[in-house]
């Protein structure tokens, strides 16, 4: 999860009264301090996707919707080209956080596979397809970024990037037979509030250079 760290800052004053009475050297005094605290905001993030299974027949995965995962990934086992498996990468706004900007990264990672470059853009293209079925998402390729073209909020918390991927059919051939890959997905986010995203029309495009941080919940 990428965001800033939540930080505090004080400042006092201090007032001193100061009155004469004749001629003596006499002082009644007095001092009030105050504390101006100001606490800084957050935004925090989780990506969680869903338990897949085996259908009643043990041939197609099917998403398990009562499994939300956050921690490990999921394990797809005897898969052969042409078929279509459920993955739902899904941005959460966590419960607390500030409305949030978001943006994803993939990379299909086949070190140490028989799995060449023209198979992965095969399979990196059958995914895009996916991502721009729903309309909401810009691949700006210079940076290999996802952005979600409107903000996370309390209201509207989640963004899937997309719900299914398909292996690639005549494409792929027996160089990926018995081959393991994975496709590794980083989700970030950047506050909405004073902030303000690059954009072409309707779609959030960029966030011009901005190098996000891990927040770590206080």
């Amino acid at each position: 999860m990428k965001n800033k760290k939540v930080l505090m800052a004080a400042a006092s004053t201090a007032l001193v009264a100061v009155v004469g009475i004749g001629a003596t050297l006499a002082y009644f005094t007095d001092q009030a301090d105050t504390e101006n605290v100001v606490t800084m905001g957050h935004v925090d993030v989780r990506l969680v996707e869903h338990e897949v299974k085996k259908d009643n027949n043990g041939k197609s995965y099917v998403t398990d919707n009562t499994k939300p995962v956050t921690e490990k990934g999921l394990v797809f086992e005897d898969v052969y080209p042409g078929e279509t498996l459920p993955k739902d990468p899904t941005i959460e706004l966590v419960s607390g956080s500030g409305d949030a900007y978001v943006r994803m990264k993939m990379e299909i990672d086949t070190s140490k596979t028989t799995i060449d470059a023209d198979d992965v853009a095969a399979l990196r293209e059958n995914i895009n397809n996916e991502i721009e079925k729903s309309g909401d998402w810009y691949y700006n390729a210079e940076e290999d970024f996802y952005y979600y073209n409107a903000p996370l909020t309390e209201e509207s918390n989640t963004a899937t990037l997309f719900t299914q991927v398909t292996i690639p059919g005549e494409e792929w051939t027996n160089n990926t037979a018995d081959q393991t890959f994975s496709i590794k997905l980083q989700a970030e986010a950047i506050q909405e509030e004073y902030f303000t995203p690059e954009r072409e029309g309707d779609m959030i495009t960029s966030w011009g250079g901005v190098t996000t941080e891990t927040y770590d919940a206080q």
